[in-house]
């Protein structure tokens, strides 16, 4: 068959260091001359893969594959409909649960912790291919990822000093636990199960598994296309020839598919393994209390942590322990809601559902609507809820409306230098936006061109801060004063932007 376009990862920990292998160039990385047959072994290893695919991405971790593999994706694999094969090493004396420990129901679900954990940076075998399936599924890209253990014994690779190795042990050895190996690693969702070393017999099943997921992929893209036809309109467009047409109607229909039936997906939201070190825990939970939060400083895993700091404070009053839910079951939620964003979008995706989150909280905070976050930010301190006389004609839901119609525009009043980020990042979504338009050849719903000079940028912020958000947050601080903060920090924003401004002007 013709040679497909396909990623290749080959995670194997005896490689030693990360790197990418070409076929039509020798390895250009430095390296000791104690190391240089460690680098021809590994060659040798996934020579046949450099004959059929060109080029292989070795990892010697589960955190590097997992990292190379959202790189490949965010490059524009699911655009172009290009499938990832990732070859995982597993060792022949891998654990496998005994089938009476292994829940039909729920296996991730059962044995979860209930907290957010430390990163394993020895995430390898069963455990990785277990959260590689759950990363595709979460990120809606598990029809172009290809998981392939490839069983090796474990005591063929440790060299000797000289680089020899010892004589291989047959694979077979114990039938029993290999057939156990390899049902485990098919029931966690491997696409196939190779042994060691690869042959020109498995790299022509990698083409196949690889033409496979291009061809259902492709498939569905067009199943997906097809319902477009025939509508009178659509708020995107329905030009078929177009990526960005596909990836709305695939959001829509996986959304409604996840709102109209359970399925397996459930599980793998349950068994989601997130990561977080000890040390960036207490930064995040420093943040969390203050109004100098920065988003695009945290990782998604982190951003996640968040989102469960400010709902465990907000759900430990008493008056709402009825709708307290245990951290498992909060885990899963805050899963399931990151799982419903699409990471490429620029401005709209999680991360901004977390910013947004933090504002509400810190708002409600300011205002003693929710208890004193334990760690009180030096920039504010809460004020108790006045009645002024304009509060007293309101209901709570006049009040909360008011205060969520701020928040909707909070980015404006944030520090200076995180409003300076979320400008540029909006200023990129209306740009995409203009272009998805102009391509369609429909109305945009933009009120102006957008721009991405600075210039340009800082005088419409300007202006959306003297017409909308300036005197929304001073009406909303002569209601509730705890939020005068607020006010204080759009005016410093307002005159950095006016100096700015006047700078580049003269």
């Amino acid at each position: 068959m013709d040679s497909l376009a396909c990623h290749v990862i080959y995670v194997n920990r005896g490689a030693r260091e990360d790197r990418l292998l070409r076929a039509d160039s020798p390895d250009s990385s430095v390296a000791s001359p104690a190391s240089d047959w460690q680098r021809d072994q590994v060659r040798a290893l996934v020579q046949p893969l450099l004959d059929a695919f060109r080029d292989v991405h070795v990892c010697t971790t589960g955190e590097a594959c997992l990292t190379k593999l959202l790189e490949l994706q965010d490059a524009g694999s699911m655009l172009n409909m290009t499938p990832t094969i990732i070859l995982l090493d597993m060792p022949q004396n891998e654990w496998v649960p005994e089938p009476s420990s292994i829940s039909n129901s729920s296996p991730e679900l059962a044995n979860r912790d209930d907290e957010i954990h430390t990163p394993d940076s020895n995430l390898y075998g069963l455990p990785l291919l277990q959260r590689l399936m759950t990363e595709a599924h979460l990120r809606n890209i598990s029809k172009l990822v290809i998981p392939i253990p490839v069983i090796s014994d474990a005591e063929t690779r440790e060299h000797m000093t000289d680089g020899a190795v010892e004589p291989p042990a047959s694979l077979a050895g114990d039938l029993t636990i290999h057939r156990r190996l390899v049902r485990r690693c098919l029931d966690l969702g491997a696409v196939d199960v190779l042994t060691s070393p690869l042959t020109s017999k498995c790299v022509t099943t990698l083409e196949i598994c690889a033409y496979k997921a291009h061809r259902d992929a492709s498939r569905d893209q067009q199943a997906l296309l097809e319902m477009t036809k025939g509508r009178k309109r659509s708020w995107v467009g329905v030009n078929e020839q177009k990526p960005f047409a596909y990836l709305r109607e695939a959001m829509v229909s996986g959304l409604m598919n996840g709102i109209c039936r359970l399925s397996a997906e459930d599980d793998q939201i349950s068994g989601a393994h997130i990561a977080v070190s000890s040390e960036r825990k207490m930064v995040i939970v420093d943040a969390v209390g203050r109004w100098q939060f920065c988003a695009h400083s945290f990782s998604d895993d982190e951003l996640l942590f968040a989102a469960m700091l400010m709902f465990r404070h907000a759900l430990s009053m008493p008056e709402l322990e009825h709708w307290r839910i245990p951290s498992d079951q909060l885990i899963s939620f805050l899963v399931a809601c990151r799982a419903a964003y699409n990471s490429f979008v620029p401005y709209h995706n999680f991360r901004h559902v977390v910013d947004v989150l933090q504002a509400t909280f810190h708002f409600l905070v300011q205002v003693s609507a929710l208890p004193p976050y334990p760690l009180r930010n030096a920039f504010s301190t809460p004020t108790p809820l006045q009645k002024t006389p304009v509060a007293s004609l309101l209901t709570p839901t006049e009040a909360l409306t008011l205060l969520v119609t701020a928040i909707d525009i909070s980015n404006v009043a944030r520090h200076y230098d995180t409003a300076l980020k979320w400008m540029h990042i909006l200023a990129e979504e209306f740009s995409r936006q203009a272009s998805m338009e102009d391509e369609l050849e429909i109305t945009s719903s933009l009120m102006a061109p957008p721009k991405k000079d600075f210039l340009s940028l800082a005088n419409a912020q300007l202006g959306f801060m003297n017409l909308f958000a300036i005197p929304l947050f001073q009406g909303v601080a002569d209601v509730m004063p705890g939020m005068l903060y607020a006010v204080e920090q759009l005016k410093t924003n307002k005159l950095a932007f006016e100096t700015r401004t006047e700078s580049l002007n003269s």
